[in-house]
């Protein structure tokens, strides 16, 4: 299947070549064919996909958005969890020396 938009761009250099190969009226006429597949039918194309890309990519950078925001929720609770398992071992050290002090002291 042919794609339009490559078909089309392909006849405007062919066009603009013609127009840089020949003079006088030949060279008019190219440059006028040119200017309105340029103008009339490309351009607008390219536009068109300019705006939708960039909605693509707005719509991304959103879910991207949102996505570091997940993880950096992730992130914080694992460093609470850490937090705990830090302060449970002190407990447990505390804990150990208090029970050596018991144990000296029986």
């Amino acid at each position: 299947m042919i794609d339009p938009y490559i078909y089309l761009s392909n006849i405007a250099d062919d066009l603009w070549d013609l127009r840089q190969q020949t003079g006088g009226k030949e060279s008019d006429q190219a440059e006028s064919m040119y200017n309105v597949l340029e103008n009339i039918y490309l351009e607008p194309f390219r536009h068109k996909q300019v705006q939708s890309n960039t909605k693509k990519y707005a719509r991304l950078a959103q879910k991207l958005q949102s996505d570091i925001a997940a993880l950096d929720a992730s992130i914080k609770q694992i460093t609470g969890i850490q937090d705990k398992v830090q302060q449970v071992a002190q407990y447990a050290q505390i804990f150990d020396q208090i029970i050596a002090i018991a144990a000296r002291l029986a």
